[in-house]
C-alpha cells in the first residue's frame, strides 16, 4: 500500500503539504495504477508524461495570451502566491478586514 507523505519539488528540498482527502485519492491512485507510466495522474491523450514544453505550447501560452499580452512565466504563478499571501498576512497584522489591502 501506498503512502503519500510529502510532494518536494524545489532543489531546497522544499515540501508542500496536501489534504487529507487528496492525500486519500492520490494513495488509491497509486494502489490501482502503481508509480510507473501507466499511474500518471497527468498525461497526454496518449497516455505519455506531459513535458513542461508540451504544457506550455499547447495549454499554457494559449491561455495567458487570451488575458495579457505579456509573456507570462508559468514559475510567475509561485512568486504570485507568495507576494498575495504576504500582502494577506500584512493587512490582517494591520487590522484591515480585506486582504487586498487600502494601505
Amino acid at each position: 500500500m501506498a503512502h503519500v507523505a510529502a510532494i518536494t519539488s524545489d532543489p531546497a528540498g522544499q515540501s508542500y503539504g496536501l489534504d487529507a482527502q487528496t492525500t486519500a485519492l492520490l494513495e488509491a491512485h497509486i494502489n490501482k495504477y502503481g508509480t510507473g507510466e501507466s499511474g500518471l495522474v497527468f498525461s497526454t491523450p496518449n497516455g505519455r508524461a506531459v513535458t513542461a514544453s508540451n504544457f506550455r505550447m499547447r495549454h499554457w501560452n494559449p491561455a495567458t495570451e487570451k488575458v495579457t499580452e505579456e509573456r507570462v512565466k508559468f514559475h510567475s504563478l509561485r512568486t504570485t502566491h507568495f507576494n498575495r499571501g504576504q500582502e494577506a498576512v500584512l493587512s490582517e497584522r494591520l487590522g484591515h478586514s480585506d486582504p487586498s489591502g487600502q494601505y
